[in-house]
């Protein structure tokens, strides 16, 4: 998983998010690279060390679904945040048996999910093979996953390819709900 480095706008101080960044480096967790074209920049991947972490990364992210609610006014919303998301909200045990390829568009954003048996693969950009059933949301900038789960429930998303694909979508990816 490489995420590009953060845009710390005003919530985080550049001097705090350097140091931050510089103590993961060195700890082993994260590692610098510069971001392939047409991305520009540099991008934070997780060393193994750091994938270890995944478990409870994701563990968080399905806390936060349940618990955090939308974003608040200033919160920025990332591919890479609904793409964790929406691994953070897979439902792998009713996917078994289970191959479909769905991509997500928003206005200058593509993820795709990648459903096998069972397993998830999940991403920024096109999917690696034509997507069975294409999602796309129309807002004037990138949904969070509340509102992209919402827009596809109520049917305010177009959708091209197998529309068949949308109910097991929706059922795969769902908002988890409180215990």
């Amino acid at each position: 998983m490489s995420c590009p480095a953060p845009n710390a706008g005003e919530r985080l101080p550049t001097n705090v998010l350097s140091t931050r960044l510089k103590e993961l480096e060195q700890s082993g967790i994260v590692e610098r690279r510069i971001a392939p074209a047409p991305q520009r920049g540099v991008l934070y991947a997780l060393t193994p060390v750091g994938q270890e972490l995944e478990p409870a990364i994701l563990t968080l992210g399905r806390w936060g679904a349940v618990h955090m609610g939308e974003p608040r006014p200033g919160e920025i919303v990332t591919p890479e945040s609904v793409t964790v998301n929406l691994r953070a909200a897979f439902h792998p045990d009713a996917a078994v048996g289970m191959t479909a390829t769905w991509e997500i568009r928003a206005p200058d954003v593509v993820v795709h999910l990648v459903v096998t048996d069972g397993k998830l693969a999940a991403g920024v950009g096109p999917a690696p093979a034509d997507p069975d059933l294409v999602i796309t949301f129309q807002p004037d900038r990138l949904p969070s996953y509340r509102e992209l789960m919402n827009a596809a429930t109520c049917g305010l998303v177009q959708l091209s390819g197998r529309r068949e694909l949308l109910e097991p979508f929706l059922r795969l990816f769902a908002v988890p709900q409180p215990v």
